[in-house]
């Protein structure tokens, strides 16, 4: 009776589409929301009208075991956009470990605008410990456009390096 009490004084039909287009909602959340989803680098993944691709990455231990490393990341970003420039953001970027440590780039300086339908490759440098394994890569913008990503798509991951065998 509660839904027929929230339908008086509308139209039928106008309810019953608001109520098809939730279950739709709900039914496409229950598939596909909210699962995180790891990709090999060199896949495309994209964020709003932007594509990010992780053309390589390489890894420099230093020349002690207590000595950091640093991993140098080659991340092509093309902006999707029909008018509007992009500035990608380096420090958006974030690195995970199988320990759950994050890092974030060193020295990440907001690059220059990039055109609506161009691309172009960002080098981006992070420093770790020595026993980081199982690194991946996400890009976290902040927001709620990251909440509503997060939500319906779940996080998109990039496996830079497997991680200690269990």
């Amino acid at each position: 009776m509660g839904l027929l009490r929230l339908a008086r004084g509308r139209s039928w039909k106008t309810f019953a589409l608001a109520l098809a287009s939730l279950l739709i909602a709900a039914a496409v959340w229950s598939i596909n929301g909210g699962r995180d989803r790891t990709v090999p680098p060199g896949e495309t993944f994209r964020h709003d009208d932007f594509a990010f691709t992780v053309r390589s990455s390489r890894r420099m231990a230093g020349t002690k075991p207590s000595e950091p490393s640093s991993l140098a990341v080659m991340l092509e970003v093309e902006n999707k956009a029909r008018r509007i420039g992009y500035a990608f953001q380096a420090d958006s970027a974030l690195i995970v470990d199988d320990q759950s440590r994050f890092y974030r780039p060193v020295a990440a300086p907001a690059g220059p605008i990039l055109p609506a339908g161009s691309r172009r490759v960002e080098s981006l440098k992070f420093e770790m410990p020595g026993d980081a394994r199982g690194l991946r890569l996400r890009l976290d913008f902040g927001g709620v456009g990251d909440t509503l990503e997060r939500l319906l798509r779940g996080w998109r991951w990039v496996e830079l390096e497997p991680g200690r065998p269990r």
